[in-house]
């Protein structure tokens, strides 16, 4: 028996493994038919009542289920944080996150010791940095701004600043309200 953590592991290495750290377009999984299941067969568990489901989406637990005769899906791949409102429920996002961390880090990284800067020169080349090193990153999921700033104790100090990376994104459609109308066929022509 092997996790379907697996499948997920796969698709996102297809997706956002690239040597040059580009998301391929074309690649998401976040729907079908790319979030059908298809490394593994006879999965023992495929079917989970809706107040495990729910007790389970709360948990950040994530599960397959029937899509088609034959066929499984991921219905939504969630993070752990339990805020359905907010883009952090989403794998995805959570994922460019992490490279925004790396991005700030080899900002840090390459900006450290300088000494050559004013305080406005270094706001703008790190900022440029940033733009530069995430800019066609996510597959035009999310827009990416950078704001490099310093706070007064950053000026106090005089050796130090401060970067905050902003990331704007969608939220992730889990439910869907399903009515069905019936009417008699004379209304169509009114």
């Amino acid at each position: 028996n092997l996790p379907l953590g697996l499948e997920i592991a796969n698709n996102a290495a297809g997706y956002m493994g690239a040597g040059n750290g580009k998301w391929r377009p074309g690649l998401s999984f976040d729907m079908a038919p790319a979030s059908e299941v298809k490394l593994f067969r006879n999965v023992n568990v495929t079917f989970t009542p809706a107040t495990v489901r729910n007790k389970d989406w709360a948990n950040g637990l994530n599960w397959v289920e029937s899509y088609g005769h034959r066929s499984l899906y991921f219905p939504a791949i969630k993070t752990v944080y339990n805020n359905d409102t907010s883009i952090l429920t989403s794998f995805f996002t959570m994922m460019a996150i992490i490279e925004l961390q790396k991005v700030g880090d080899r900002a840090r990284r390459k900006f450290s010791g300088v000494s050559s800067l004013s305080n406005a020169q270094l706001v703008e080349r790190v900022n440029q940095f940033v733009t530069d090193n995430t800019i066609g990153r996510f597959d035009n999921r999310f827009v990416i701004v950078p704001e490099t700033y310093f706070t007064e104790a950053d000026l106090a100090s005089g050796y130090r600043w401060s970067l905050r990376i902003k990331i704007y994104g969608p939220n992730m459609k889990t439910v869907m309200s399903l009515s069905v109308e019936s009417y008699r066929i004379e209304d169509l022509a009114g």
